[in-house]
């Protein structure tokens, strides 16, 4: 029976910084095309997912979602392939905390005074007598309340803690993770 090659990985149509770091893995991690791409489009997805939709179609908007199985034989490199990829993502990580360390300083004196003026003003309602006063006071909290500063979160992708509560609090920082795992087994699959 006559078989036709296989064709090439279509890295082509991939954008080309991505593309760069697949060839890269296949080049110095030795591993095959396919197997970096793979590897390379589920982290990317678990990355941006927070920030991207794919449109479906006029009006319809889907998060990136990717799963993916990258099977090999016992010394085909799919730990390390993995291992290396992650590594890329720590590396943005602490890149994205630096670059966003004044913005999260600066959020994060907001809510402090903001937390401040509540209790001042909360602190003042239990000691009011004067009607007119309280009805000021109690309309001024109401407009505080109604303007609380939202907490500025900076990526995070991996978590040591993969408890199910390490999980969620990762998740109510970040909303998006990537599960990845070397061994099938690490999961719970047999």
């Amino acid at each position: 029976m006559f078989m036709n090659p296989p064709r090439p990985y279509p890295t082509h149509g991939m954008p080309p910084r991505m593309a760069r770091l697949v060839n890269e893995l296949y080049c110095n991690a030795e591993v095959p095309v396919p197997m970096a791409a793979m590897v390379v489009i589920a982290a990317l997805s678990g990355g941006i997912s927070p920030i991207v939709d794919v449109e479906l179609h006029k009006g319809s908007a889907s998060p990136t979602m990717v799963y993916t199985w990258v099977v090999g034989s016992t010394g085909s490199r799919k730990s390390f392939i993995e291992r290396m990829v992650r590594k890329v993502f720590i590396f943005f990580q602490k890149e994205a905390v630096a670059l966003m360390k004044s913005q999260l300083s600066a959020c994060e004196a907001r809510i402090i005074a903001w937390h401040c003026d509540v209790e001042r003003i909360e602190r003042r309602l239990r000691t009011e007598d004067d009607p007119n006063a309280r009805i000021e006071l109690e309309s001024n909290l109401e407009a505080l309340l109604s303007t609380k500063p939202k907490r500025l979160y900076y990526p995070k992708f991996l978590t040591k803690d993969t408890t199910p509560e390490g999980l969620i609090k990762s998740l109510f920082r970040w909303s998006s993770c990537l599960i990845s795992a070397a061994e099938g087994g690490t999961l719970g699959f047999p």
